[in-house]
């Protein structure tokens, strides 16, 4: 936690608490605007296009469990292989978000 309140720090200055909520709104209205069409188009046909979303539809036919529960579980391992290879904390810090949003989401709308 320390360490991303220094990287926040960090941004604020260099880019501006602006431009920081900016992205961050934009990053949410994406990732709910992304998991109403997944919602609307693909889950109710059982379509599984492919990535971790296709693994959650078929998932959700075998187990019944919620769909952006199963994607949050998949993306968890992702995101921590992510941090540990790119190294860049903002940058996942704003998937994680965009993650966390994009699935409780597709809960919501589903």
């Amino acid at each position: 936690m320390k360490k991303i309140k220094e990287i926040l720090k960090h941004c604020r200055e260099k880019l501006g608490i602006l431009f920081i909520i900016k992205r961050l709104l934009l990053i949410s209205l994406g990732s709910i605007l992304a998991a109403f069409s997944f919602s609307l188009f693909q889950v109710p046909f059982n379509l599984a296009a492919g990535g971790l979303s296709g693994v959650g539809i078929i998932v959700n036919d075998y187990t019944n469990l919620p769909i952006g529960v199963i994607i949050l579980i998949l993306n968890i391992p992702i995101l921590v292989l992510g941090y540990y290879k790119l190294g860049m904390l903002y940058f996942v810090f704003s998937t994680v978000i965009s993650v966390i949003i994009f699935s409780s989401s597709i809960d919501i709308f589903h």
